[in-house]
């Protein structure tokens, strides 16, 4: 029997590749094979994308690297290929956006940064697990003494190109030159400074969606106005709105000023309840149950004006957002101006609980530092710490392990006469899930950072 075209061309194919043979006319008729299509997703499983120095020119910063595996780990930094010991954790200068690898698993960074100058201090934020083609920032501003960047990063080999939109409590605002698309070089960070195409407004949330490809947003801002605290905010984005998130640092109390702001991004309105966690219980303030956030708009909560009463100086408090319905993007900003400590800092909200997390340091070698832990299920955890330097193994200090923290509350606890004068990082290990983020101070300036989860949420 005369061989069929395609039996012969299927032969020729298998004899060809069994000699490492590979034939152009191929490549164009046929699909990719499904294994080079999957190379991008297990590589982004096993890398994190960590942002340059947050003011060009003006800052420096380290990375604080660690793993979620329990024995060492090589990493690839840029092309550079270096040993995570079990039990450490990595601290490396950083001079430029850059890609963190694991080489066989699982790794999370954070960046802490100095910035020199007016309006200058201390700043911290997450790298990102994942690039996206959308990233949302609920805070913001173009008023007189805020400079206020966006730090825009494309890992990957192609150009990305992106737009930028700006939102403030009157809705969404356009802007032509924002709107009509960036491009964002293979391999390069750009960086927007929103000043320069807004008239001032005191607040504004912005929205980056990559038209072309896929990246990853920080925020930078730089505060020297006349009412408020000199310092810098240092922020990564949200990737997309959410129906929860959590805050565990935060006070009500003279002398700082806590805003949560919710950005709605969609075209439908969402309803939100604010709810306070102090160290004994939970805290429903009537003004902060099922507020309306409009679509395309903000809304922004400074909560010493929301809350009566004694409430006002409740001290320690975390917060937690929930949604009835619709999602939001949940930010919060602090300004501290009392004896000990003169700053502000920002951060996006946790959306998820673990059982275990990384934190880098909030500020680099701190002179006060603390951990927060919050619990919003109504079961108790017992939690323990660990700390982890770059010269040796963990630390579990007796005091640090086996530490109960109620359902439905938080727990602030100091750990500065380990970390005093230098760099750790941290490890939090529950029996349930928990959300755990970390505030240092040098001098009276301060930072504060959300951890990164390590391990799948326990069976609720």
């Amino acid at each position: 029997m005369k061989p069929t075209r395609e039996a012969t061309l299927a032969a020729v194919l298998v004899l060809s590749l069994a000699a490492g043979i590979g034939f152009d006319f191929a490549v164009e008729e046929v699909e990719a094979p499904e294994q080079i299509r999957l190379v991008q997703p297990l590589f982004d499983e096993r890398s994190v994308h960590c942002p340059r120095p947050p003011i060009e020119g003006e800052s420096s910063s380290r990375l604080a690297i660690g793993s979620a595996e329990e024995r060492s780990l090589p990493i690839g930094i840029g092309d550079e290929r270096i040993e995570l010991p079990e039990g450490r954790s990595r601290f490396v200068r950083n001079s430029a956006s850059s890609e963190i690898v694991g080489y066989g698993g699982e790794v999370v960074a954070s960046a802490v940064a100095t910035v020199e100058g007016r309006g200058g201090g201390a700043a911290a934020a997450r790298c990102a697990k994942l690039a996206s083609p959308e990233w949302y920032f609920a805070e913001g501003s173009s008023a007189l003494g805020f400079d206020q960047r966006l730090m825009i990063y494309n890992p990957f080999p192609d150009e990305a190109v992106v737009s930028i939109s700006l939102y403030t409590a009157q809705g969404r605002q356009g802007n032509a030159n924002l709107a009509e698309g960036t491009a964002v070089p293979a391999g390069q960070t750009i960086e927007v400074a929103l000043n320069d195409f807004i008239r001032q407004q005191r607040l504004v949330g912005m929205s980056v969606v990559a038209n072309r490809g896929r990246v990853i947003s920080w925020r930078a801002m730089k505060v020297n106005s006349e009412d408020r605290p000199e310092g810098t905010q240092f922020t990564l984005g949200a990737t997309a709105p959410s129906d929860t998130w959590y805050f565990p640092e935060g006070a009500l109390e003279a002398g700082i000023d806590e805003r949560i702001t919710l950005l709605n991004p969609t075209d439908e309105e969402a309803i939100a309840t604010l709810s306070l966690v102090t160290s004994g219980e939970t805290v429903q303030p009537p003004r902060l149950v099922e507020v309306v956030v409009p679509p395309n708009s903000l809304v922004p909560f400074l909560l010493r004006d929301h809350i009566g009463g004694p409430q006002r100086n409740i001290g320690g408090a975390g917060v937690v957002v929930r949604t009835s319905s619709g999602g939001v993007v949940a930010e919060r900003v602090v300004f501290y101006d009392n004896e000990l400590l003169s700053g502000t800092a920002s951060e996006i909200g946790s959306t998820r609980t673990s059982a275990e997390w990384f934190l880098g340091p909030a500020v680099d070698r701190p002179d006060g530092d603390s951990i927060i832990l919050l619990n919003p299920g109504a079961e108790g955890a017992i939690v323990s710490i660990s700390l982890l330097s770059d010269d040796r193994g963990p630390q579990s200090p007796d005091a640090l392990q086996n530490l109960s923290l109620d359902g439905g509350t938080r727990l602030k606890i100091p750990i500065a006469r380990w970390t005093s004068g230098r760099s750790f990082s941290v490890k939090v290990s529950s029996d349930a899930d928990i959300v755990a983020e970390r505030f240092g101070s040098r001098g009276d300036d301060v930072a504060s950072v959300i951890g990164l989860p390590l391990a799948r949420q326990t069976e609720q």
